[in-house]
């Protein structure tokens, strides 16, 4: 059976999901017609009234659409992680929920050069940073090291070439809006390019990533984690190995078979 996808026009993780999977694929991508016998996905895309029989919502961080998909118990519902697919068995009382993770922006496999440990970035919405941006470049500079972000970003390759301009990737967001649907794609990115990251511990960074990369609850643990790693070179070259190689795991070559499995 045909696969199509539907997501939302602009910018947003459900379009870049959709759309990138779609395109690797060669399945159909937000068709006005001859869909209705396909498999349809709707990523993080509300459904029209009439979906087609064969429908899976894609739900990726979309907590807002919850309150839908209570209502649609016949429609199939797609998590990122064990820990969404746990809280959406919970709060749509079904244990059909199909876990598909979020591939890494890396498809080429694109590898960091070996180079002094000098950069820390952040690639991301603005407000998902919780650390005064000047502040954190000023603690940054204090430890030796650089800062650079990129919170305006509109194409795989922007992602990609920024990634490629850092040593040390960070993730720090103490509060989240649907934390329970979240994966660790930040962390994947950075890893498929050997970047070891240092990010608070959300639960999908621990139940993905888990020894994968450095810890930090406070500011104070964000700044010595990014000066660990660069006055530690075994310690880097460590978490950036396992960091490499559990992003292996998220290559869209292996996150795209998944939805084909679906009937």
């Amino acid at each position: 059976m045909n696969l199509s996808f539907f997501t939302n026009y602009g910018i947003g993780s459900g379009k870049i999901r959709g759309d990138q999977i779609a395109n690797y694929m060669g399945a159909k991508l937000n068709p006005t017609w001859g869909y209705e016998n396909d498999i349809c996905i709707y990523v993080k895309k509300q459904p029209p009234d009439n979906f087609p029989k064969t429908s899976y919502f894609d739900i990726v961080d979309g907590k807002e659409h919850l309150g839908w998909l209570q209502n649609h118990p016949e429609i199939g519902v797609i998590g990122m992680t064990k820990p969404s697919q746990f809280f959406l068995s919970n709060i749509l009382s079904r244990d059909n929920i199909h876990i598909i993770p979020q591939h890494h922006c890396n498809f080429e496999g694109t590898q960091r050069e070996s180079r002094e440990v000098k950069v820390v970035g952040y690639i991301g919405g603005e407000r998902q940073l919780q650390y005064n941006y000047k502040k954190l470049e000023f603690d940054l500079s204090k430890v030796g090291l650089d800062f650079k972000f990129k919170t305006i970003f509109n194409t795989r390759k922007e992602v990609v070439d920024f990634l490629n301009s850092i040593d040390i990737n960070i993730a720090f967001r103490l509060r989240i809006r649907g934390r329970q649907l979240r994966g660790a794609l930040k962390l994947a990115n950075a890893g498929s390019f050997g970047i070891p990251s240092v990010a608070y511990p959300e639960i999908g960074y621990e139940a993905e990533f888990k020894d994968c990369y450095l810890k930090a609850t406070t500011e104070k643990d964000l700044i010595s984690g990014c000066k660990r790693l660069m006055e530690d070179t075994e310690l880097y070259d460590d978490i950036a190995k396992r960091a490499l190689v559990r992003s292996g795991e998220y290559h869209i070559s292996k996150i795209a078979p998944l939805y084909e499995k679906l009937k």
